[in-house]
């Protein structure tokens, strides 16, 4: 998928597309971060699953070729003091998570042309609790950038800075799919295709502790 391909479904209004897009993700956990030469850029999407877990997606440019490395993560706690939910972020990690960041932001692309415009961020923390970013300042050049500009195939098209997705996503650690709420847990002959089945106990771990499912294991020993 190209960037702007999947920023737009990410920040569109169709949730088949976003549900396809995270389907298409790779646990951070997963990504060797030392030997890949993975370049992670956060989305500035973020969204809750059905056990309220938020997570957040970032793309990861490969060095080596054109592939865009679709990644998602669990958001920690402590990520919320330090780490600016930000599309255009510039991010780094060592371990499970990209839970470091650069002062930079990725606000002007045209892959085409071999176009990549940074941004150094002024007072980068000041946005780190901030619920709802619609405007950052540069530090060198004292400007405002409010959208995130993609060019592809001559088309510009303006992404904002931040979504979180109002419409939680059922995940098991493995599939994403619609979430639809019942009062009733047992299975009726009216029931549609999007009925939550009752989950197998992999399942649940998957979706208690994320990906791991081993660590998983060894929690429950």
């Amino acid at each position: 998928m190209r960037y702007s391909e999947i920023l737009q479904g990410l920040y569109g209004n169709d949730l088949n597309k976003i549900i396809s897009i995270l389907q298409k993700s790779i646990y951070s956990a997963n990504i060797d971060k030392k030997k890949d030469g993975v370049i992670a850029i956060h989305t500035g999407f973020s969204f809750t699953t059905h056990k309220e877990k938020l997570m957040e997606i970032l793309l990861g440019f490969s060095e080596t070729s054109d592939e865009i490395i679709i990644i998602r993560q669990i958001r920690p706690d402590f990520v919320y003091r330090k780490i600016p939910l930000l599309n255009g972020l510039r991010m780094a990690g060592e371990k499970d998570y990209f839970d470091q960041f650069y002062p930079l932001i990725l606000a002007e692309i045209c892959r085409e042309k071999g176009l990549y415009k940074y941004f150094e961020i002024k007072d980068p923390l000041k946005y780190s609790d901030m619920n709802f970013i619609t405007e950052v300042e540069s530090k060198d050049s004292n400007e405002v950038i409010k959208s995130i500009k993609v060019t592809e195939n001559d088309e510009l098209i303006d992404f904002p800075l931040q979504r979180k997705c109002e419409t939680k996503i059922y995940f098991d650690g493995k599939n994403f799919s619609k979430y639809i709420l019942r009062e009733n847990n047992y299975q009726d002959d009216n029931q549609d295709d999007d009925y939550e089945k009752p989950q197998s106990y992999e399942s649940w771990l998957r979706s208690e502790f994320g990906d791991d499912a081993e660590t998983a294991y060894w929690n429950n020993e």
